[in-house]
């Protein structure tokens, strides 16, 4: 299987992003996508339990997603 992107943001800064940046890239999508299920996958940047409470809370069962963490 092969991940295409179908949006994505240039921040005007280096460095880490904050939950608010995060949810303007995922709701987009989640917009578009939303009579599908959704599996996103995120790498350390997106590692947040705030954005995991986010997801849950805003898009309940439609919304799978998989954060890696930092070890």
């Amino acid at each position: 299987m092969r991940a295409l992107p179908i949006y994505w943001k240039t921040l005007n800064h280096q460095g880490a992003s904050n939950l608010t940046e995060q949810q303007a890239v995922i709701r987009p999508v989640l917009k578009l996508l939303k009579k599908y299920k959704i599996i996103i996958t995120a790498d350390r940047e997106f590692h947040s339990i705030f954005l995991s409470h986010w997801l849950k809370k805003s898009q309940k069962n439609q919304v799978y997603f998989v954060l890696r963490q930092k070890k």
